[in-house]
């Protein structure tokens, strides 16, 4: 075969070139303008359900491994598991107090239990293995100090958790649970 002859391009032809070239390039960045969106937080999903019974002279906490983010996904870097504890003046013979059901209520009483509750483990991953039985969390909150001070019998035990995911980012508090310990 032989070579196709090369004919010059006339000024013409060079400004339709240079102009569909143009068009070509605008239009590759033509699109939708949207709101800027923030990255997705990757938060771990609240712990529950979380029991709660008297096993001699301690109170156990028993609640999933955390293992899933708030969107529903697998947690990857968790970095530790928060158990806090609410001590509450309680009249002789009066039972636990049910956990509020609407979500205004439930919200306001998690609000005064971060206030008030002080933690009884700070557990970082490598302490996890410890206290873990099959998929569950296993926590032992002895009541010694509250036998020593006479407070058994006149105090509710409030109890909730919550999981980090690398250092910082924490997950929203496990529903609260409570007892009346046991002389």
């Amino acid at each position: 075969p032989r070579p196709l002859p090369v004919r010059p391009v006339s000024p013409a032809g060079r400004l339709r070139l240079a102009l569909l070239l143009l068009a070509a390039a605008l239009a590759a960045g033509c699109g939708r303008k949207i709101a800027p969106e923030a990255p997705l937080l990757v938060i771990p999903a609240r712990p529950e359900p979380l029991r709660v019974t008297q096993e001699g002279g301690d109170v156990v906490l028993r609640f999933p491994f955390p293992s899933k983010t708030v969107q529903g996904s697998p947690l990857t870097n968790l970095t530790r598991v928060t158990v806090l504890r609410e001590v509450v003046p309680a009249p002789a013979g009066a039972r636990a107090p049910v956990p509020a059901t609407e979500t205004a209520e439930r919200e306001r009483e998690e609000k005064l239990f971060r206030q008030r509750a002080g933690t009884i483990r700070d557990l970082p991953r490598e302490e996890l293995d410890a206290v873990t039985v099959g998929s569950e969390l296993v926590v032992r909150d002895p009541m010694l100090s509250l036998f020593l001070e006479k407070r058994l019998g006149r105090v509710f035990l409030r109890y909730g958790v919550t999981a980090t995911r690398d250092g910082k980012l924490v997950s929203p508090l496990s529903p609260l649970v409570s007892i009346v310990p046991n002389v």
